[in-house]
């Protein structure tokens, strides 16, 4: 198989926010990427190099669904982190005992869409029956949103 055949038959689209994200990486922050790079030469990543190079080229290909494995987990990790620097809004109908319960809400476990769903929704409850418990009810909601990831094989 010749190198056009195997980027042919795999198919992988890439952001423009990764490659801005490695881009990025490799930059700006050079002396962290140089850190990774000799620790992972440190755990075996030289070794590896080296089995790689004494293969011949139709048992790399292998190497591509790597690359696409890095190239995905590098995204979610992206979209993770753009997901919790999300800004949460709160407005005025907002009670405050939802302000003070979303404070204690860890936004690494869940999207910020997830608790601006909820507050939404308690305050269209809440626009129906005013005297319910603000807080008992965005927690209800959050409950109702909220879908937890199994942990990523990746990871």
């Amino acid at each position: 198989m010749n190198q056009n055949d195997l980027f042919d038959a795999a198919q992988t689209v890439i952001s423009a926010e990764l490659l801005a994200t490695l881009e990025w990486l490799v930059v700006q922050e050079t002396s962290l990427f140089q850190e990774v790079l000799e620790q992972a030469f440190q755990n075996g990543l030289q070794e590896k190099l080296q089995e790689i190079q004494q293969q011949p080229s139709s048992e790399t290909t292998d190497l591509l669904g790597s690359m696409t494995l890095f190239l995905d987990h590098v995204e979610d990790l992206l979209n993770k982190l753009s997901m919790q620097n999300q800004p949460i809004t709160l407005d005025k109908k907002t009670p405050s005992s939802v302000a003070k319960a979303i404070e204690t809400i860890d936004c690494s476990t869940c999207d910020a869409s997830v608790i601006s769903d909820s507050i939404a929704k308690t305050n269209r409850a809440l626009q129906r029956n005013s005297k319910e418990n603000a807080r008992k009810l965005f927690f209800k909601e959050f409950l109702k949103n909220w879908k937890p990831k199994k942990k990523n094989p990746i990871q």
